[in-house]
């Protein structure tokens, strides 16, 4: 029983407010009451929902999900009304979702949206997200592929971690900003292209099984630790581009046998290598073939 209330013959009853219930939206009441004649028991009518939602910025994010099925279907607009957003830990835990079918008007995902969703098998991001928060996929253990658009512009801190199935990353032009250990422990990564303007600190940190590494000529900054423990590593050219190397960049590469650029930037980059820390690599700087 929610509330009892007497009222006089003929009057109306003020409503209780109704319970929340987590995943219903509330209707209405069953009966009416702006007219009592007799004693009456009202219910609260619910109706099922599969998504909460939040309104911010000219649109609406998920703000949690309440439905069963595995694979998800986020809509392009409620309402009349984009969906431009994922909001924090929205998805978190969900061991069931498979697959995620994203709306064209996404902008961002935030951080742990889809933490520990370790059923989740793939993803393909719209044209048009620009932000990927941090720890967002980390720990999606089944995770073996993510396309990256040409409109991401920052990806935050451990964002795949320990993703471990990805066999391939392609990272586009537009991404400005890598947070920390962005793909740290994915060790089942064997290819990486490179073409966001920073490496972030430990970005491919533990990525045992890479062997294939593409680092564009938009890249200007690799920062420390950023293949730290790539063991498979053979070879790598970096292009002129590259203005700045953090310490231990190459470190425990024990197999990385030469880093190659081209023949006018040979010193300069011999130069930044005698300035860095690195432990476990022994390599030779020379020019491209």
């Amino acid at each position: 029983v929610l509330a009892e209330a007497t009222v006089l013959h003929g009057e109306a009853a003020l409503s209780p407010e109704p319970p929340e219930r987590a995943g219903y939206v509330f209707l209405g009441w069953d009966k009416n009451f702006e007219n009592i004649t007799s004693d009456i028991v009202i219910a609260p009518v619910y109706e099922r929902i599969d998504f909460k939602t939040e309104y911010a910025d000219g649109g609406y994010y998920i703000g949690a999900y309440y439905g069963d099925e595995e694979t998800v279907v986020i809509p392009n607009e409620l309402d009349g009304i984009p969906v431009i957003g994922i909001s924090a830990g929205a998805f978190q835990d969900n061991l069931r979702i498979k697959n995620v079918v994203f709306p064209a008007s996404l902008k961002e995902i935030a951080e742990r949206a889809f933490y520990n969703c370790r059923s989740l098998t793939k993803i393909e991001f719209p044209e048009g997200l620009e932000v990927i928060g941090a720890e967002a996929f980390a720990d999606c253990w089944a995770l073996t592929e993510a396309v990256f658009p040409a409109t991401l512009s920052h990806i935050g801190d451990l964002a795949f971690y320990n993703c471990d199935l990805i066999a391939e990353i392609v990272l586009p032009a537009s991404l400005k900003t890598m947070g920390a250990g962005v793909f740290e422990n994915c060790t089942r990564v064997e290819r990486a292209e490179i073409h966001a303007e920073i490496i972030g600190v430990q970005a491919f940190s533990g990525c045992s099984m890479l062997k294939e590494l593409i680092i564009g000529d938009e890249v200007r900054k690799i920062n420390p630790h950023a293949f730290f423990a790539c063991s498979s590593l053979v070879e790598v050219y970096i292009p002129p581009s590259v203005i700045a190397i953090g310490d231990h960049v190459f470190s425990w590469c024990g197999k990385l046998q030469s880093v190659r650029t081209d023949l006018d930037n040979l010193e300069n980059l011999r130069s930044i290598f005698e300035q860095i820390t690195l432990i476990y690599a022994n390599f030779e700087i020379e020019p491209r073939d």
